[in-house]
């Protein structure tokens, strides 16, 4: 961990939904599988019928932007889109700017709202998917939900996901982001969440925008201090995942915790 306070992984594809989720609600629905690839980077493109497949990814990028985009800005969408792109470098890294940096770009506040709504609403389908499931920690659906809450962003984030006793999911929480000294002043309100929520098990994620998905020194020193910590109060760290754009690295799968 470079600066922060990020944290852990393992590699997942896209979280899909079948076709026909699409065929049951009519043309108007979302199809999810396409959708959710071509914004966190996922490998379906193709399976789509909206955008022009024979579109390389950056251009499928642009014209899923465009299409959003000129819900507020119709005359100048593909113009807007690709200087959003070559601001930020991808839809990802749009979908995880702040609303001011979107703002400062496009002159849209309305659409900076709508952007970062955008996101929302993909993460929050994303956790139905494994919220009524139990935790499997190298499960695609999850790998791919920490993906896409991490996988893009510029500052170091640290990501909780909180479990039962039985490993089902309870919440998740953006817990701690920027230099090392604040996460170690955040390790108490950490623990002390976790027993607000009656959790009994917690799963770290942090990402590393260097782009290597390895644990460092400092990642392995602060982790075997949460988990003595967190046993103590009878609470597992089952994991801590460090996420570096499309990759995951689970430390326990690697050995880097004890």
């Amino acid at each position: 961990m470079a600066n922060m306070g990020g944290f852990p992984a393992t590699t997942g594809g896209l979280l899909a939904r079948s076709a026909s989720t699409r065929d049951r609600h009519g043309p108007a629905r979302l199809r999810n599988n396409a959708f959710r690839s071509d914004l966190f980077r996922g490998d379906n493109p193709a399976d789509r019928d909206d955008v022009p497949p024979a579109l390389d990814a950056r251009g499928r990028q642009q014209a899923l932007l465009a299409r959003l985009v000129a819900t507020f800005a119709p005359a100048d969408a593909d113009a807007i889109a690709a200087q959003l792109l070559a601001t930020f470098g991808s839809l990802g890294q749009v979908l995880s700017a702040s609303g001011s940096a979107v703002r400062e770009v496009t002159g849209h506040s309305e659409l900076a709202d709508m952007i970062l709504m955008t996101k929302s609403i993909v993460l929050e389908a994303m956790r139905e998917d494994f919220r009524q499931s139990v935790f499997v920690p190298d499960d695609p659906k999850f790998n791919q939900f920490v993906i896409a809450t991490l996988g893009s962003a510029r500052q170091e984030k640290m990501l909780a996901i909180f479990l039962d006793a039985h490993s089902r999911y309870i919440k998740d929480e953006i817990v701690a982001q920027g230099g090392w000294s604040e996460v170690q002043l955040r390790l108490r309100s950490l623990l002390r969440r976790a027993i607000e929520l009656d959790s009994a098990r917690i799963v770290l994620c942090h990402n590393h925008p260097s782009g290597r998905a390895e644990p460092s020194k400092r990642d392995i020193e602060f982790t075997d201090r949460l988990a003595k910590c967190a046993s103590a109060l009878g609470i597992e760290l089952v994991d801590h995942l460090i996420v570096a754009g499309p990759r995951v690295c689970s430390m326990r799968t690697v050995g880097a915790m004890r």
